[in-house]
């Protein structure tokens, strides 16, 4: 009897043995699983080891991970705006909305640019979808001028923590086409009234109004332009103004220029410009020349060789060039910047001041230094989104430009009838 009690008590001692084991593995799902499996290989145990070990650490870190208490973060109150807006590669118009003043962008990607504030990164603007979103809460969400908006707070895991920010979406359809841009920040950098005021102000824009600017980095990086154009851009003095400011803003661009008088875009159309232009040896090209209907297919024609070469092309009219071509060219060519010099000497002109302060009194009305000071304006600040220093050449006297254009243009590089706005190209 005795050893009947005996064994009963060992076979029960063993079973809950076993039991334990067998919810052991349950709780470890796969990791004792895959020991047992590769036993007979010590190279794959030592594999599966690390690999557990390596999961625990993660599964660790996971949970020692900083999750900000929303209701704690202090909101910013936005006490002035500025207007900016994003282009398309083949929309001929954009998508506008306000941003804070003291934000500024630097272009990280053709996809996505950072949103500094004093230096420092808060957020990003971008085509691209939003990463290691943990949680969405969704705020608003409305469509007006064709454009669809949608407000939402993410949830977001860093290396360190997790942090909480605005993330807007704007999408607007063009043709059969969607194009979105979205602007995600940190959270503390917007108050409610602020969001709303993003909200309110989503509008659409034709992508060439307002200051554009020049994607120089994706370029071939070459940091040389060419500027293409007849006797008035000799006459003007564009480029003596331009490398003025070059030099004042310390930047290495060199700038060389091709003139030939009474030159039509179709004469420039040769090997001994394009050649150079394949090559990659410029960056940028600004192209003058459209007076006839014949001369806007050259424009594919120099758009191959900059495309070929690594270039930016910039279409460049000139003060005496002509309508319809200008408008015909840009709706032709979507894809094209075009700085449109002679609008903005026209735009100046019809505040008021004297035409023939910008024109010279002969049978081509060529352009005058005011004229070329309002080129070079143009192009600099295309090209650095920054406003050139004050000019220190001897073409001109800042007292003079000052008369003539107004202490707010050459502070902000807007006429009067301009709308205030910064263009940005945005890849999707």
């Amino acid at each position: 009897m005795k050893k009947l009690i005996s064994l009963i008590l060992i076979l029960t001692t063993l079973f809950c043995a076993v039991s334990c084991i067998g919810t052991q593995k349950d709780v470890t799902n796969d990791s004792i699983s895959s020991d047992s499996e590769q036993s007979g290989n010590s190279s794959d145990d030592k594999l599966g080891t690390d690999a557990q070990t390596a999961k625990k650490e993660d599964e660790t870190e996971a949970i020692i991970k900083e999750r900000q208490d929303i209701n704690s973060i202090k909101r910013t109150a936005v006490r002035s705006w500025r207007e900016i807006g994003f282009s398309f590669e083949d929309a001929i118009r954009a998508i506008a909305v306000n941003i804070p003043s003291d934000w500024t962008l630097s272009e990280q990607s053709p996809k996505t640019y950072s949103i500094l504030r004093n230096g420092k990164e808060i957020g990003r603007i971008t085509s691209e979808l939003p990463k290691n979103v943990k949680e969405i809460n969704e705020v608003a969400k409305a469509t007006s001028n064709a454009i669809t908006t949608k407000h939402e707070i993410h949830l977001i895991e860093t290396d360190t923590e997790y942090i909480y920010r605005h993330s807007f979406t704007f999408a607007m359809e063009y043709g059969t086409k969607t194009y979105a841009s979205r602007l995600q920040v940190d959270y503390g950098e917007l108050d409610d009234a602020a969001t709303k005021h993003i909200l309110e102000s989503v509008d659409k824009v034709e992508h060439r109004e307002g200051n554009i600017k020049i994607p120089v980095t994706r370029s071939n990086g070459k940091d040389k332009i060419l500027i293409i154009g007849n006797s008035f851009v000799r006459t003007s003095g564009i480029s003596d103004f331009l490398k003025n400011f070059i030099s004042s803003g310390k930047k290495k661009t060199v700038v060389n220029i091709q003139s030939i008088n009474g030159a039509v875009m179709r004469v420039y159309a040769t090997e001994e410009i394009l050649s150079p232009i394949r090559e990659g040896k410029y960056s940028v090209v600004f192209l003058c020349g459209l007076y006839y209907d014949a001369d806007i297919p050259v424009i594919n024609t120099f758009l191959k060789a900059c495309e070929k070469g690594g270039a930016v092309l910039v279409v460049f009219p000139a003060h005496n060039e002509r309508y319809p071509q200008i408008p015909n060219a840009k709706n032709q060519y979507p894809n094209v910047i075009f700085l449109d010099w002679k609008q903005e000497i026209d735009d100046i002109i019809a505040t008021g001041v004297n035409y023939w302060e910008f024109c010279e009194n002969d049978a081509y009305h060529h352009s005058k230094a005011p004229a070329g000071y309002i080129g070079a304006h143009m192009i600099y600040t295309a090209l650095y989104d920054e406003i050139p220093a004050e000019y220190t050449g001897k073409r001109l006297t800042m007292t003079k430009i000052r008369q003539l254009v107004g202490d707010d243009y050459i502070k902000t590089g807007f006429t009067r009838k301009e709308r205030k706005i910064t263009i940005y190209p945005l890849e999707q």
